[in-house]
């Protein structure tokens, strides 16, 4: 490969990439940790998710069955009821004899059950996730992105109303975009230190000095706080999505199932699962495109390296429908 998958690990306290030969950079790069406290938000659903995921690791082959396995390379997620996230386990660690994907599996399967629980505040799930991946101490070593959203519930004064607070936690290049009658109408960025090496949590050994390495923390996190309404649609990507896909191709992906599939489909759970399942395979088809521009390969050269084409890599994808929630129930 060209280039790595992004490296946190770094070795004797710097950074590097390959390219056709390594170039190293110096950046020591550390946070310290904030404390959060437990909230469950007062209010009622007026509104909810109904979400699918799909997912293929670039070392997967065809005939493994996503469903069955759970597994995405590196890539991780997670769905409840009012709440969804990826995580992206960052492949450097894998240099090193280290599971790279143990700790983004680790911290989404969290980050479900304090969601199950009622926790809704994106922020507080990354949160207390990371901490119990900390403290389970099963991970001895790995970093992770992140992105957490969550359907906030409406206060009295909303309820009735046919929109509902979207609140976004974006640690990282993962990321999340809303479509609204074929229209992008949100979109996070990119949380990027330098090319290739997104903001990550990270685990490290006990005799690693965390000022050698990467190492954020969940408050570094972009927030985000969105109207949606009825009828929105929420893509929850890892960059395997958006480094391959532009936001046209992503939108042009949910346009055409849509229109294929009518207004009823996002209550069809295989319809669901069909569009997460599309756009991977559109992320996946171009990565492995070396003449068609993409995301990844602008952002390449505008740090002076020459690349075109797609990236190979892990990718996985949540699609979530905002539906009344007496429709989730039927």
């Amino acid at each position: 490969e060209m280039f790595s998958r992004r490296i946190s690990l770094l070795q004797f306290g710097i950074a590097f990439m390959r390219n056709t030969s390594p170039s190293f950079l110096s950046i020591p790069f550390f946070f310290t940790s904030k404390s959060t406290t437990s909230t469950k938000f007062p209010g009622t659903h007026t509104l909810t998710l109904v979400s699918a995921a799909f997912g293929k690791g670039k070392h997967d082959d065809l005939t493994q069955d996503f469903f069955k396995t759970q597994r995405a390379g590196e890539d991780a997620y997670f769905v409840s009821r009012h709440s969804v996230g990826v995580a992206d386990g960052v492949g450097g660690w894998a240099d090193y004899g280290v599971d790279s994907g143990e700790i983004s599996r680790s911290l989404m399967a969290n980050a479900k059950r304090l969601a199950d629980s009622g926790i809704h505040e994106p922020l507080e799930i990354l949160s207390s996730a990371f901490d119990a991946v900390v403290q389970g101490k099963k991970v001895k070593a790995g970093s992770t992105t992140a992105c957490i959203a969550s359907l906030m519930p409406n206060d009295e004064e909303k309820l009735g109303q046919q929109t509902a607070t979207l609140k976004v936690a974006n640690l990282g290049d993962s990321g999340l975009i809303v479509v609204r009658d074929g229209v992008m109408i949100y979109r996070t960025d990119e949380q990027q230190i330098q090319f290739n090496t997104p903001y990550q949590l990270s685990i490290l050994p006990p005799e690693c000095n965390p000022r050698d390495y990467i190492v954020c923390t969940p408050q570094q996190a972009d927030l985000y706080e969105l109207s949606v309404r009825k009828g929105d649609i929420i893509v929850v990507g890892s960059d395997g999505l958006f480094d391959n896909l532009f936001d046209r191709d992503v939108i042009e992906v949910v346009t055409e199932w849509s229109k294929e599939h009518g207004t009823n489909a996002p209550l069809d759970e295989e319809k669901r699962k069909e569009l997460a399942k599309r756009l991977v395979e559109a992320a996946r088809n171009m990565g492995r495109n070396q003449v068609r521009d993409s995301p990844f390969a602008q952002h390449a050269r505008s740090w002076g390296f020459s690349f075109f084409g797609g990236k190979w890599d892990d990718v996985v994808v949540v699609v979530s429908f905002v539906v009344p929630v007496v429709q989730s129930k039927l």
